[in-house]
């Protein structure tokens, strides 16, 4: 048999419930025999040990406030300790439901267990305030409604975010709580008090008894920002039969006031003023008592006569003891019972008045001693001239309604010194400020050496009073040096245009350009005169050049009729256009060479290697133009060959191969520009416009002329009255085969085979006819080899 499980001492018997902070198990106390409830603090992954210590010390300090704490209507804490390193917390086991459980269970002729569960509720709150405890998360879910039998009585719990007086684990400015009852000084992270656990306990009562909450809303920044800012939306009307609504109202529009000074002070003002009201509506909607067993007159007398007594006793203890939270709960019972309290109400309303006069003598202290700090941080704030905290303090002794005559004056005073103060500085300021302005224009000035503008950034100095010794001396040497440059920039000046004019004697267009230039953009004169003497220069020169490029091209034809004239082995003619070569040309020892060695050389054998000569260059030129594939070029320099009588069998068979690889270029443009029109008529049937202009941009690449195909496309998008319906499947793919139809004809025209290759490939792909881009793939490769 296994072991059983263990916590501390006590025996695990089951899982009760899980909260934030960890588990709640139903356990066994065998020293005491009794059932007990067990709260285990969750381990939680990834915990820094700050926030474990933090986690633990929050668990421990609910042990603390809640030992302490004896009342009927909170769950008595009994025992806490360590399990493992884990904390754990040993309470009253109490057989029940949360309220928020036990509400939904409430019909609307329930208005007198409702009125019981917050007068229960309320006693229970208002001890612990009394025991110096704020609970600081009262809500439905925090009270337990405990049922025996036919009774139930309601019991707060869960002390884990209060706080005790003089606690440091939970500080002003961090908000601990839920949102939807959350009190608005608890959001806004101000002082809290016992009054926001009224202020929550408001809003528990408004939901018990009308199903909702004041401020509802799906976004949790919104309820913050309601709570904080908004008034409660208050809805009453369902209840005008029952009992006042207009009261009722007023009553939770005072508890929800956003000042808590003009809330209910304690949980039992708030019930004392509800109660009449829950009262008449639990009448009105038909409550009943319950039936009783019939017993005689004496023994009823008895039986009820022992209550009262002990209620009246625990009374007189209570007043004697000034425990106005256990006198209000046994005037309570006194009342409930049907005992007369006329002498009880006397008592506990003096105890009351009492209570309140110590309230308010504490209140006036705490006043007072707030107001003298307030003073003092007043007098420190004024000795260090800080004006936002002299008005701060200022501010509170006014919200103290303290007499602030004396303070008023005093910051008057510092308002009035502080502006005259500024306004100095202000003047102060604006005077270096131009001062700054007025040296830093003098600088820019003197760097642009703008002589005018140092002497009026001198005057804007000495008017604002600032020294100006520096300035004067930089001013003189800018002075100084603008003279002795001036005077070589006038020397230079002269030296350029001396230059200029020489360079113009010698038609030297470049260097004229060189020193306009200079002249120009870096000693800033007037060239008007050099410009139009240069532009006279470069028009003469310009004529000259022109006709030396006439006589230039004049003199190579005439030498190229020379040449034909040797190669054709025309003396007589060459002899002619070696006359006309020498009145182009002084130099013409080659010419007169060649015509010479064409008189040696008209016997044979001189003929036949002047033949053999030129047979060899018009070969080799032949050979060039069939590598670069020009049919003319080749064409011409066969025909040469065949003047020479030279055997041309192989230039004619190269030249036959080029004619042919020509035909079928041709022929396989022709076939594209075919294949296209077929295409394009294809969607012209089938009214795809964008198949159209596909192919019309296709032939449009061959060079071909498409401007009928252009305006058919034109009417073709003009007749269309309708969106296209999406290409279907063997639509798309035909578009994407003359996408790489259209890109393989690029990479043709481009000479790139790979890519030729590449879109070959994938047309195969697709199922597409590739016999002319095969044939195109044959001849690009044969034509770069």
């Amino acid at each position: 048999m296994s072991e059983e499980r263990r916590i501390g001492r006590y025996l695990v018997r089951g899982l009760l419930g899980e909260g934030a902070m960890g588990s709640v198990y139903r356990c066994y106390d065998p020293n005491l025999e009794r059932m007990v409830a067990v709260k285990t603090m969750r381990a939680m992954s990834g915990q820094s040990p700050e926030d474990l210590r933090e986690f633990k010390d929050r668990f421990f300090q609910e042990a603390k406030v809640s030992g302490r704490l004896n009342h009927p209507n909170i769950v008595a804490v009994y025992d806490s300790g360590l399990q493992e390193r884990q904390p754990y917390l040993v309470m009253e086991l109490v057989e029940g439901e949360s309220l928020e459980l036990y509400r939904r269970k409430l019909g609307p002729s329930d208005w007198t267990r409702a009125s019981k569960t917050l007068e229960e509720v309320s006693v229970g709150l208002d001890y612990a305030h009394e025991e110096g405890v704020i609970h600081r998360d009262i809500k439905p879910g925090n009270i337990i409604v405990a049922k025996r039998g036919e009774k139930t009585r309601a019991k707060i719990l869960d002390f884990g975010l209060a706080r005790l007086k003089n606690a440091k684990l939970t500080q002003t400015g961090l908000f601990l709580g839920t949102p939807n009852y959350a009190s608005p000084e608890q959001i806004l992270s101000s002082r809290v008090d016992a009054r926001s656990d009224v202020y929550s306990l408001g809003a528990v009562a408004y939901e018990l008894i009308t199903g909702g909450l004041p401020f509802e809303s799906e976004n949790i920044h919104s309820v913050l920002y309601q709570v904080a800012n908004e008034p409660p939306t208050l809805d009453f009307h369902k209840f005008e039969n029952l009992t006042d609504t207009e009261a009722m109202a007023a009553i939770f529009e005072r508890i929800f006031h956003k000042d808590p000074e003009q809330r209910f002070q304690t949980a039992g003002d708030f019930l004392n003023a509800l109660r009449p009201l829950l009262q008449e509506a639990a009448k009105r909607a038909g409550a009943k008592p319950k039936p009783k067993p019939a017993a005689s007159k004496a023994a009823k007398d008895d039986v009820e006569a022992k209550p009262i007594r002990l209620a009246r006793r625990q009374f007189r203890l209570a007043h004697a003891a000034g425990n106005v939270s256990s006198a209000r709960y046994s005037l309570w019972e006194l009342e409930r019972l049907g005992a007369p309290v006329d002498e009880e109400r006397v008592l506990y309303d003096g105890l009351m008045d009492e209570r309140r006069q110590q309230r308010d003598s504490q209140r006036e202290n705490i006043r007072q001693e707030m107001i003298e700090r307030a003073r003092k941080e007043f007098q420190l704030a004024l000795s260090a001239r800080n004006i936002n905290s002299v008005r701060y303090c200022l501010r509170e002794l006014e919200r103290l309604q303290a007499e602030v005559a004396q303070e008023g004056e005093d910051l008057a005073r510092l308002e009035r010194e502080l502006r005259e103060s500024a306004a100095v500085k202000k003047r102060e300021k604006r005077r270096r400020l131009e001062i700054e302005k007025a040296r830093q224009a003098f600088n820019q000035s003197l760097e642009r050496k703008d002589t005018p503008g140092c002497r009026r950034a001198l005057d804007r100095l000495r008017a604002q009073g600032a020294p100006v010794e520096t300035e004067v001396a930089a001013f003189a040497d800018m002075e100084t040096r603008d003279k002795r440059e001036e005077a070589q920039r006038k020397s230079w000046i002269e030296r350029t245009r001396s230059l200029f004019r020489e360079a113009l004697r010698q038609r030297q267009l470049d260097r004229c350009r060189r020193l306009l230039v200079e002249l120009e953009s870096l000693l800033k004169v007037d060239v008007s005169d050099e410009k139009q003497a240069y532009a006279s220069l470069e028009e003469n020169v310009k004529r000259q050049q022109d006709a030396e490029r006439l006589k230039a091209n004049l003199l190579a034809h005439t030498r190229d009729n020379f040449n034909r004239a040797l190669a054709d082995e025309k003396l007589e003619t060459a002899q002619y256009y070696l006359k006309e070569l020498g009145q182009l040309t002084e130099d013409l020892t080659a010419e007169e060479a060649a015509v010479a060695e064409l008189k040696r050389t008209l016997d044979g054998r001189e003929a036949s290697r002047l033949k053999q000569s030129i047979l060899a260059k018009l070969r080799g030129e032949f050979e060039q133009a069939a590598r670069k594939g020009n049919l003319d070029n080749c064409r011409y320099y066969l025909r040469e060959l065949k003047l020479m009588k030279e055997d041309v069998s192989r230039e004619e068979a190269v030249l036959e191969e080029l004619e042919r690889r020509d035909r079928e270029e041709d022929e396989l443009r022709r076939r594209m520009i075919d294949q296209a029109r077929d295409k394009f008529r294809e969607g012209l049937d089938r009214g795809n416009a964008s198949l159209c202009g596909h192919f019309l941009q296709v032939l449009r690449e061959l060079g071909e002329d498409a401007g009928e195909e252009a305006e058919q496309l034109t009417a073709l998008r003009k007749r269309r009255t309708r969106i296209e319906e999406p290409l279907s499947e063997e639509e798309q793919k035909r578009n994407v085969v003359a996408q790489f139809r259209f890109a393989f004809l690029r990479a043709f025209k481009a000479g790139r085979v790979a890519e030729c290759q590449y879109f070959l490939d994938e047309l195969g792909q697709l199922d597409a006819s590739t016999e002319a881009e095969t044939e195109a793939v044959a001849l690009l490769i044969a034509r770069q080899a």
